[in-house]
């Protein structure tokens, strides 16, 4: 219920962009409702006030990437917190990120503790989220995209999927729900994972294991929000293997 509520907030107090975030990071958000979760892919349990305590040092680390917190992005973390935990928590975890915020705090340890905790379609929705309090102000700057780079890395997140979700950012200037054109070719195969040197036959063979993985008919079990994260991987992939297509005269 969560990542809908997260979903017609973010809409409203953020328009498109939030809408998407919202539903994302209300599905994500849903780990932290219970006081102790088993995970079978892990065969690990956890402690729900482990995992805030490392997503608020994550929050951290991006909020402090540029060396000092903006109001626009702190805003942005305690609007999703509101909305998706309620007032007595936001103040809570917003005195708790103030504590981290003011002191010296172990990115690589709530990595390795994320990583632990998350499914890759978690890391997904985590990344997001991280990608948006840096956009939040307008602008991604290279200290922060440097800092969401080490985090993705650390967490085990696929360099694909990372630069998947990057483009969204900032090839739009903004996140949207659907796929935005790329600047040129070369943001193409960038989608692929390739580069403009990549044979006829990489690409294919990239594109095909690329449309097997993230095709709708295999993740229609899944829940909704990682249905709409393999969809519109979907639609990216095919649309960046089109334009190549055009290109190479495929």
């Amino acid at each position: 219920m969560i990542k809908f509520i997260g979903a017609i907030i973010g809409y409203i107090v953020f328009r498109i962009p939030g809408a998407i975030i919202g539903f994302l990071i209300g599905s994500m958000f849903d780990k932290s409702n219970s006081e102790v979760e088993e995970q079978t892919y892990t065969g690990r349990s956890y402690r729900s006030d482990e995992f805030s305590e490392s997503f608020l040092v994550l929050t951290a680390s991006v909020l402090k990437a540029d060396g000092n917190v903006t109001r626009t992005e702190l805003d942005f973390v305690k609007k999703l917190y509101k909305q998706n935990f309620g007032i007595e928590k936001t103040r809570s975890d917003m005195l708790k990120l103030r504590d981290i915020l003011n002191s010296e705090f172990n990115v690589d340890f709530s990595c390795i503790k994320i990583n632990q905790m998350m499914i890759q379609t978690e890391k997904v929705k985590l990344i997001h989220y991280l990608f948006g309090i840096a956009k939040a102000d307008g602008n991604i700057s290279n200290n922060e995209l440097n800092t969401l780079k080490y985090i993705a890395l650390k967490i085990n997140l696929s360099q694909w999927d990372f630069e998947s979700i990057k483009s969204r950012f900032t090839y739009s200037g903004n996140y949207s729900g659907s796929y935005s054109t790329p600047k040129n070719t070369a943001d193409y195969y960038n989608e692929l994972g390739l580069n403009k040197n990549s044979t006829d036959e990489e690409i294919k063979k990239t594109y095909r294991k690329l449309a097997r993985q993230y095709h709708p008919d295999k993740h229609a079990s899944k829940s909704p929000s990682d249905v709409k994260i393999a969809e519109e991987k979907f639609k990216k992939i095919q649309q960046a293997y089109n334009e190549i297509k055009k290109e190479r005269d495929l």
